[in-house]
């Protein structure tokens, strides 16, 4: 006997969507009569289902026998004169779209004596069966209801949206269930235009058949070509996705998922670095304390505002559709979506943007392009569903459905021995095998692309500048000190310094390779700042920094993709699979050897970077010294690059060809800034105080923290203690012979060009 349970009746009316007057009109229709229950009165489901239909429920087995085939209707059927139309509760009728009335057709009359005759085409459980479908939705609503209701469950992840947008959203999609249900529509609005088509292979490829149109899911099945290894890595894509964001927020897991949220909610019109970058942007604001009103952005106004909402945890007003909500939903792992309130009638993320709308039957003038181009005879007269502003609301919300029920299909068969399978995780190898199959795509390379182009460097040292306050009253003492004393101090100061300058400017996603820099054959203690930060603030951290630390001169790059017309390059080296170039002697010979094999001699200084793991140097070759080797005719300026390109074939394999270790190297332009002052002629520092950011300057000095000079002097005390207690140490003999002199680098884990460091392990 199936159990009595009972729900207010307000709960009923906000799961559906609508007042409770509607919900009471709604159910006499059904010839259920809830005239005299209150919105807080408790309504038993056998007042809402029959016993039979509940009993139904209870005894889905499988996805052939699990939903329920409907009498047949006897009667007129027509919709003429009918209006079709629900109230609210101050009696504004609920519009419904002439697009949904067209796929209401009348339904075929029967006599209701005859057998339902059993399907003629062979294939039937391979074809989506939009009412099966339907009431799967529906049905798994109902019952996450009540196991919410009893639980008091609430779903918070994903995207904020307004209640109204996502209330609109849900009422509309479950109207449109409903309607297949009742038998008033055949389908979802959106179908493809096109009937099933099937196209051959090319003969003699290795191609598969490719089908558009109402394509069944044994046609999803056979295109699949990728091996089983590669649909397993496919189906891992989301998390692939979000866990690439982990170099900038580390464990912090909350951070990675608004960082993700953000930067997916921004590439509205805009590149994945550009959105990346724009995140970056507003998120240093958001740590400085800016009020949001008075935040700025680096895109267009929707895009901006979105990050905006998102970092500042308010509710996204407008800009974002369902295409980038499922995208965060996916990549959270949740099992509902946002975009329908969480709602479970709206099913799980399948994420239909253009390649998943051609891997699922719809086409556009591209696809057809490419298949065409890969060798497939394309049948004339094919419908277009998808123009160039993307695919349109209800073609994705029926291509998503597609994909509820293709999972569930997979499931019940048991495909690649799985039955848990995920529609976001069907989505991503269906993607993941069309774009691999016509070479366009790409994703995740391009959230490589978009963290390197957003990682900067800033080049710094501790060794006071001629005529800087620090050397006219510390510089004699610091020369005198030995070089792994020097490097001590470089180490700690220039982190301390890092530290206020973080603070100052809302750096947040930052780590610091300590180790080695130079120029020509001159070596001293040098620090990289490796950081994910717009190019605002780098450029303001880095005079800060010049500032603070008595520089004469810092530099901040980052790498690009190579233009038509480089002002700047750069040649990192990186170790492969060992550590030698953590040696400080080691490093001073491999640069000497690099100085003896450059007869253009562009080569001239370098600086410690480590890449994944392992020790490397990054030498900058920019504009001015190539400018003097053009001048002085060592080199044309159109031959730079090859020249860099020749030397990482040749001349670098002669220089360490007896060094006992193998290197790869990586050649890109640079966006490359310096930062000056020379304190002999500028005493006070001010080229750098120009430099400084209005926004970063003013909120520090108006705010909590402490100005950029009580820094100063608070570094300038530190180094001068610092500086106290290495010069009265007596060096051990014994420590010094099993040190590294000047130590190469230290490790900095994760990603290419960049990481994190434990200081406390260093």
């Amino acid at each position: 006997m199936v159990a009595q349970a009972a729900v207010p009746l307000m709960f009923i009316a906000s799961q559906m969507g609508m007042s409770v007057p509607a919900v009471i009109e709604y159910f006499q229709g059904q010839n259920i009569d809830l005239s005299g229950y209150g919105e807080n009165d408790l309504v038993d489901l056998e007042t809402l289902f029959p016993k039979s239909e509940l009993d139904r429920v209870k005894e889905y087995k499988t996805y052939d026998e699990s939903f329920y085939d409907a009498a047949p209707v006897i009667g007129d059927t027509s919709l003429d004169n009918i209006i079709v139309q629900s109230k609210k509760e101050d009696d504004e009728p609920i519009e419904v779209s002439e697009e949904e009335l067209e796929v209401m057709p009348s339904q075929e009359l029967s006599t209701g004596e005859e057998e339902p005759e059993p399907p003629e085409d062979p294939d039937w459980k391979w074809k989506p069966n939009w009412r099966n479908i339907a009431e799967l939705a529906m049905e798994k609503a109902f019952d996450k209801q009540l196991k919410d209701l009893e639980k008091n469950i609430t779903t918070d992840t994903g995207l904020n949206f307004p209640k109204e947008k996502t209330d609109t959203n849900t009422r509309l999609h479950n109207l449109r269930l409903q309607n297949i249900i009742d038998g008033k529509a055949e389908n979802y609005p959106g179908a493809p235009q096109n009937e099933r088509i099937v196209i051959n292979a090319p003969e003699g490829s290795n191609l598969p058949p490719i089908a558009i149109g109402n394509i069944t899911y044994k046609d999803w099945e056979d295109k699949i070509t990728l091996d089983d290894t590669q649909i397993m890595e496919a189906a891992n894509w989301y998390e692939k996705i979000f866990s690439s964001l982990e170099v900038m927020a580390g464990d912090d897991k909350n951070l990675r998922d608004t960082l993700v949220k953000a930067w997916l909610s921004g590439q509205i019109n805009e590149t994945p670095s550009s959105a990346l970058n724009n995140v970056i942007y507003v998120y240093e604001q958001w740590k400085r304390g800016v009020p949001f009103d008075d935040v700025k952005g680096k895109g267009l106004p929707d895009p901006t505002n979105n990050i905006k909402s998102i970092i500042y945890g308010k509710e996204i007003e407008g800009g974002i559709g369902p295409k980038i909500s499922d995208f965060i939903d996916a990549g959270l792992n949740s099992n509902t979506r946002s975009w329908m309130g969480n709602s479970s009638s709206g099913g799980q993320p399948f994420v239909v943007d253009v390649h998943t709308a051609r891997d699922t039957g719809l086409v556009d003038q591209t696809y057809l392009n490419h298949l065409e181009k890969l060798g497939y005879i394309i049948p004339e007269d094919i419908k277009i569903d998808v123009g160039v502003g993307g695919v349109p609301p209800m073609k994705y919300e029926n291509r998503a459905l597609f994909g509820q029920g293709l999972t569930q299909y997979l499931n019940d068969k048991k495909w690649m021995g799985k039955s848990d399978w995920k529609p976001s995780e069907i989505q991503a190898i269906g993607w993941m095998n069309l774009t691999n199959m016509y070479a366009e795509g790409n994703q995740s390379g391009d959230i490589l692309k978009a963290l390197n182009r957003n990682l900067r460097h800033i080049a710094m040292n501790v060794e006071p500048s001629k005529g800087s306050p620090w050397q006219i009253t510390y510089g004699e003492k610091y020369n005198k000190l030995d070089d792994d004393k020097k490097f001590t101090i470089s180490e700690k100061v220039t982190a301390k310094a890092i530290e206020m300058v973080n603070e100052l400017t809302g750096v947040d996603f930052s780590g610091n390779v300590h180790g080695t820099g130079g120029w020509e054959l001159y070596q001293n203690p040098s620090t990289v700042q490796e950081a994910y930060i717009s190019k605002e603030a780098a450029k303001d951290a880095a005079a800060k920094l010049g500032f603070l630390l008595n520089q004469k001169e810092v530099w901040v790059n980052t790498a690009k993709d190579l233009t038509k017309n480089p002002q700047h390059f750069a040649l990192d080296i990186i170790e492969a699979g060992d550590t030698n170039l953590r040696d400080s002697n080691t490093l001073k010979s491999l640069f000497e050897r690099i100085i003896n094999n450059d007869p253009a001699q562009i080569f001239r200084g370098y600086q410690p970077v480590v890449v994944q793991g392992e020790p490397g140097i990054r030498i900058i070759i920019d504009k001015d010294a190539i400018s003097q080797a053009i001048k002085e005719k060592r080199i044309k300026k159109a031959d730079v690059l090859p020249y860099i390109q020749e030397f990482t074939k040749t001349g670098l394999n002669e220089a360490i060809k007896d060094l006992d270790f193998d290197v790869n190297t990586y050649i890109s332009e640079v966006e490359l800034e310096k930062l000056t002052n020379d304190w002999i002629k500028i005493k006070n520092g001010q080229s750098f105080i120009d430099n400084f950011s209005k926004d970063t300057r003013t909120t520090a000095e108006g705010g909590d923290r402490s100005n950029i000079y009580n820094l100063a002097k608070q570094l300038t005390q530190f180094f001068a203690r610092l500086l106290q207690e290495e010069s009265t140490t007596i060096t051990d003999a014994t420590k010094k012979i099993t040190k590294k002199k000047l130590g190469g680098s230290i490790e900095i884990p994760k990603f290419h060009f960049g990481g994190f460091i434990d200081t406390l392990r260093v």
